[in-house]
């Protein structure tokens, strides 16, 4: 080597270029490390790490796909740089051997850090109590980094120890690893005992550190490995006379293999074993995988967090095996799979809306219009309006904000209770008897189908009275997320390169059946089964109920709703749509499951793609209106001008008897006013565009819900207030935002939300069930 080039070996910028070079060879698996660190720092990655600690199955599998995901990500990274040294030179071995096993190694790291990193674990658990008494330290801030640190230095210390290369400090070394590992298992006693007593639903907190004890010995045993196993490695490769250089290390003479995934040469006989058990144990992780994702019911059974690990370890190993391909063959084939992606997206189209050939019959020709529906609304009660005095008849309107299961459950939880309450005082004059319109979006859309389908049931008398709560309870506990991610990871990746989706539907329809088939509550996934014109009411016993979802190409409101929309409205009537008939295009009449109306509702990306409806997709209705205070302001104003100006005489016995109050059903957290904060030039310049659009979206649905406000408060004659009822997740005192808006709810999150719910029906139910014999004099059209 010349003079120079050991000058360039010895500074500072060849350590800088080759750490650079050894990294992005190893993007595929650090960038899993980095999606992980991040999922599992957020909320919906906390409650997903609750749930591991809450059932026996999510426990074992979830442990189980951490030692799949290091192992792929640990072997994979290997053949690369295998690979990698025959071709270049430059990089140094000792680069080569650790990055692989330190990916590997903070596999268990990460989950670790996230365990004690809960915010649940920063309090006592005091039992049969809300809230508790103490708080306690957990992982956060500087303590997270140090943790990081810490087991950089145990990673550091093993290695030097066990391969002994120099005596000097050795007894300092393995005191200092000693006191290393008597920290965390000291860490580990510190989180068990100070809840060692807890609820049944606060079990995580003693689960838990049981379970990062475990990946700790599983990192410790991870590095033995490591060592122990070059150990062997080397000694072989004495034993046959190996040449072991900064290149690929092969016997003098020997040939190399230009084609295959073989190890080249001589060094090929020392791999040999372990190839093979690393070909069965991908096979193996990929085999469990696809059975996975295709059970709805096996998928809940492994539960999110392993669900996920075993998808990205299926990934790592997919795209590595590209760049080993790539390397061998001297040609980026990650462009020409781009490329594949491309033109098979120009021909398949992955992402249709499930619907149904109906025969040519339009099904949603016949819809009430809202008058129509108005007057069998009134019919139905008109013992009820005959008993009442002018706007002495409360005409409840739903308000259901998104946010996936959380929104779900919160909604379905308060408008179940208060029906099932409202039974026992008087049968004859319920919540139901009041309740004239629905609307929401996303999540609460979820909400709103599972409570508008039970309760027809109930008013049908196939239900019995009291039992909806107990119903939406059990559906939404229900695990909707380790399929649909599933599915993310899986199918719909490999779609695009395949020209197919290998498990027969994208994750917007896994989210579907996950609903039709919960293993929680199968009426009310048979309920949501229906197709739209047979789940829909028109008899008048039922509310209207509106379904809000939102155009792509132009970001223009859809609806699917129960009855005809009004004439003046400017949204998109996805029900005339999917009637519509064009021979050309050869569009047919089609229906859908009253699933995929909601799940339309709730296609947030990237969890659920845009959903293709004849020529046009739709997502979330969020993104335009996260409340439904739009459709519901038409609605009210078609109603009064109905009553108003309308001189139909079957008006008549209740033209001036409702008074509208709006109910809404939010999760918002309560936010305190912030002054403006500077914007950094870099921000304006590359940012600013995607900040002002994700703050629109909260705008939008605050304009909308200000303006309903502003109608109520002008039809009530300066009362609009109380004409405005609002049900938060959150009140004024809490001072974060702790509940998770993800597909699933952990059982400790869904018991918060219960007592939440049944604080607020001591008070604001009791206000309502006045204002149901409430009398307003003097005010009205």
């Amino acid at each position: 080597m010349s003079k120079s080039a050991r000058e360039e070996k010895r500074s500072l910028f060849f350590y800088v270029r080759v750490t650079m070079l050894s990294l992005y060879l190893n993007i595929t698996g650090i960038v899993a490390l980095l999606i992980i660190l991040v999922t599992l720092a957020i909320q919906q990655g906390q409650d997903i790490i609750i749930q591991v600690g809450e059932y026996g199955a999510p426990f074992g599998f979830s442990f189980f796909c951490i030692l799949l995901w290091a192992f792929l990500n640990w072997y994979t990274a290997r053949l690369l740089t295998y690979e990698k040294r025959n071709r270049n030179r430059l990089i140094p071995p000792e680069f080569h051997k650790h990055i692989p096993r330190l990916i590997a190694f903070h596999c268990f790291v990460i989950v670790q850090a996230a365990i004690y990193a809960l915010p649940t674990f920063q309090n006592s658990v005091i039992p049969g109590e809300d809230t508790p008494d103490t708080n306690y330290y957990h992982l956060h801030g500087i303590g997270t980094l140090l943790f990081y640190v810490m087991h950089g230095f145990i990673y550091y210390l093993l290695i030097n120890i066990i391969e002994n290369k120099t005596k000097v400090k050795r007894p300092l070394k393995i005191i200092s690893l000693l006191v290393l590992v008597a920290v965390n298992i000291g860490m580990f006693l510190y989180y068990l005992l100070t809840h060692w007593h807890h609820d049944e639903w606060q079990r995580h907190v003693f689960r838990l550190p049981w379970f990062a004890l475990l990946l700790f010995v599983s990192e410790l045993a991870a590095v033995v490995f490591f060592i122990l196993r070059r150990r062997r490695i080397n000694d072989f490769n004495r034993q046959k006379n190996i040449v072991t250089g900064n290149g690929l290390e092969i016997g003098a003479g020997q040939k190399m293999f230009a084609h295959g995934l073989y190890i080249r040469s001589k060094y090929r006989a020392a791999e040999r074993k372990s190839q093979l058990q690393f070909a069965y144990v991908a096979v193996f992780a990929v085999l469990v995988f696809i059975v996975a994702v295709r059970s709805v019911s096996l998928s809940n059974y492994f539960g999110p967090l392993a669900i996920l690990l075993l998808g990205l370890g299926v990934l790592v190993f997919f795209l590595n095996l590209v760049s080993f391909l790539s390397i061998r063959a001297g040609l980026n084939l990650h462009i020409f799979a781009w490329i594949l992606a491309i033109v098979f997206g120009l021909v398949q189209k992955p992402y249709n809306v499930k619907s149904f050939d109906t025969g040519n019959k339009q099904v949603f020709a016949n819809q009430p219009s809202i008058k129509e529906h108005l007057i069998r609304w009134a019919e139905q009660r008109r013992s009820l309006l005959d008993s009442c005095g002018d706007h002495n008849f409360e005409a409840f309107i739903i308000l259901s904000n998104g946010g996936g299961s959380l929104s779900g459950n919160w909604t379905s939880s308060i408008l179940a209770k208060m029906q099932d309450q409202s039974w026992t005082p008087d049968s004859t004059n319920t919540f139901a008897d009041h309740l004239l319109c629905m609307a929401g979006a996303s999540g609460g859309t979820i909400g709103n189908i599972a409570f508008y389908s039970l309760l027809k049931e109930e008013r049908e008398g196939r239900l019995p009275a009291g039992q909806l709560y107990a119903h939406t309870k059990a559906f939404f506990s229900t695990d909707f997320l380790s399929n649909t991610i599933g599915h993310l990871l899986g199918p719909d990746f490999f779609s695009h390169l395949f020209f197919c989706n290998l498990s027969g539907r994208d994750r917007a329809r896994a989210l579907e059946e996950t609903m039709l088939y919960s293993d929680r509550d199968t009426l009310t996934g048979s309920l949501l089964a229906q197709k739209l014109e047979d789940a829909f009411d028109y008899s008048g016993k039922m509310p209207a109920l509106f379904i809000n979802s939102t155009r792509v190409d132009n970001g223009m409101p859809g609806e699917i709703s129960s009855v005809q929309l009004p004439d003046s409205t400017q949204r998109i009537n996805m029900l005339e749509l999917m009637d519509r008939i064009d021979t050309a295009r050869g569009w047919k009449p089609q229906t859908m499951q009253l699933v995929t109306a909601g799940v339309l509702s709730s296609r947030f990306p990237y969890m659920s793609p845009a959903g293709k409806l004849k020529p046009y997709y739709f997502v979330d209705g969020g993104y335009f209106d996260n409340s439904g205070a739009g459709i519901v302001l038409e609605y009210l104003q078609n109603i009064t001008e109905i009553l108003v100006k309308d001189p139909d005489p079957r008006l008549d016995f209740f033209r001036k008897k409702l008074h509208f109050t709006v109910i809404q059903i939010s999760n918002g957290f309560i936010k305190k006013a912030e002054s403006p904060k500077e914007v950094h030039p870099l921000v304006n310049d590359l940012a600013t565009p995607i900040l002002t659009l994700a703050g629109m979206q909260n705008s939008s649905t605050k304009i909308g819900d200000g303006i309903l406000r502003g109608f109520l408060h002008r039809y009530d004659q300066g009362a609009g207030d109380s004409a405005y009822i609002k049900f938060n997740l959150f009140d004024s005192t809490d001072k974060v935002d702790n509940y998770p808006m993800s597909w699933v709810i952990s059982d400790y999150n869904l018991e918060r939300m219960k007592r939440r719910a049944d604080r607020l029906m001591m008070y604001e139910y009791y206000v309502i069930r006045e204002r149901l014999g409430r009398v307003y004099k003097g005010r009205g059209f």
